[in-house]
């Protein structure tokens, strides 16, 4: 005899359904993205199944199906919830700081190293005042989670800007209000050039093919502009969700 039917049904449009098909068989995306695009996918698709049906099937907790029916139908989102922790010990400005430290060459401070170390960039930190100095392994996490690889210098990533920390300031608190803002339905927007992409146009028009000819176009172009990627936070993450021209 059936039991009774889950507390919690999971209705999807066509378009979540792409997407989460597309999640559920993607072997980049983290595995726990996986497992709960497969547990969305298994509850619509056979909305009579009980939880541990689709535990069964997708390989995991007959609680987490539960836990992860419950918070489709509340948020619609599959991310995780803000955990609690300790404060933070250093503000946006210093890890800004640090990492444009990294970004510059040990000889421009006055140093006989060949490439940046944690333990260099917080040795230099301290000689450069920058308080709270942060521990050589927090410096290489910062690194390693904006992709930063100091010994691969190139002189773009060098900050030339003498007013670099009074400029930097009010951006960053800016960004860092900016849960804030978006519950007062304000949104902040992140504006970039991405000078790989341009929208270019030949100067001269391709003409056409002829009986044993190929077609000709001119190759000089016309920049036009760069476009540029337009981000904003959402709930703590920045994404992409449109570009300028």
């Amino acid at each position: 005899m059936p039991g009774p039917p889950p507390k919690y049904p999971v209705q999807l449009t066509e378009v979540q359904v792409a997407q989460l098909t597309h999640q559920s068989l993607s072997y980049t995306a983290p595995y726990a993205q996986v497992q709960r695009s497969r547990i969305l996918l298994s509850a619509h698709h056979h909305p009579d199944w009980p939880n541990s049906r689709i535990a069964q099937q997708v390989g995991c907790s007959r609680d987490m199906v539960k836990v992860w029916r419950q918070r489709w139908q509340e948020q619609g989102a599959l991310n995780h919830l803000p955990r609690p922790g300790a404060p933070r010990h250093f503000s946006p400005l210093v890890r800004t700081q640090i990492v444009a430290l990294a970004c510059t060459k040990p000889a421009d401070h006055g140093k006989p190293w060949q490439r940046w170390s944690g333990e260099n960039l917080a040795q230099v930190a301290v000689e450069k005042g920058i308080v709270p100095a942060p521990s050589p392994s927090t410096i290489r996490r910062w690194l390693r989670q904006d992709k930063i690889k100091p010994w691969q210098y190139h002189s773009w990533q060098k900050p030339s800007d003498p007013q670099f920390v009074e400029k930097a300031i009010p951006v960053l608190d800016l960004y860092g209000q900016a849960q804030e803002l978006a519950s007062q339905e304000e949104g902040v927007c992140c504006v970039d050039e991405k000078t790989s992409i341009q929208a270019r146009q030949r100067v001269s028009e391709t003409k056409p093919a002829g009986p044993g000819y190929s077609s000709t176009g001119g190759r000089p172009v016309s920049p036009h502009g760069s476009p540029a990627p337009v981000l904003r936070p959402d709930g703590g993450q920045w994404g992409y969700f449109g570009r300028l021209l």
